[in-house]
């Protein structure tokens, strides 16, 4: 079952999606990720309207493998060498969704900079949860750790008799 979804479902799938992309502008949604391999996925997700029904579709093309020794390099080259074959043009791209990190949308050798040169209509939307996430996790880093300041309170009240009847009086 497996290699009958891999090998006939989903190439039929990437067929009829590469067609509609070679002919339309579409949106592409870009995230790279880790398993518990350490390998690294970079995934090819797309966003059109389809002309026959004008609903909004999104679909996966394909998943990229990358080294995750020297992913950053290659996910621009991994994703124009996808595209390529499939012989979808660069230049029917009108946006870019990603996550905030520099490979992504630096000002400087970034995947934005370098597809934006092949599509200059361009438009990058960042991920507003990943933003959110990122602020989330600095936010907990900061917030100290409850049995921490259990355990300072009652090192601080046991050391005055005074500060233990004050803390009794309170509760």
């Amino acid at each position: 079952m497996v290699s009958v979804t891999n090998n006939v479902v989903c190439d039929a799938e990437t067929y009829r999606i590469s067609n509609i992309l070679r002919k339309q502008s579409f949106s592409d949604y870009k995230h790279e990720t880790s398993d518990r391999t350490l390998e690294m996925w970079l995934s090819l997700m797309v966003r059109y309207v389809e002309s026959t029904t004008l609903s909004v579709r999104v679909e996966l093309i394909q998943l990229v493998n990358l080294d995750a020794l020297d992913c950053s390099s290659q996910i621009f080259a991994s994703f124009e060498r996808v595209l390529s074959e499939k012989k979808i043009p660069l230049n029917n791209i009108r946006a870019l969704a990603c996550d905030n990190a520099q490979v992504m949308v630096g000002n400087k050798c970034s995947f934005k900079t370098k597809l934006k040169e092949k599509s200059p209509l361009l438009i990058t939307l960042q991920y507003v949860s990943h933003s959110s996430a990122i602020a989330a996790k600095y936010s907990c880093a900061t917030v100290p750790d409850v049995d921490d300041v259990i355990k300072e309170l009652q090192k601080f009240l046991n050391a005055s008799s005074k500060r233990t009847a004050i803390f009794q009086m309170i509760i």
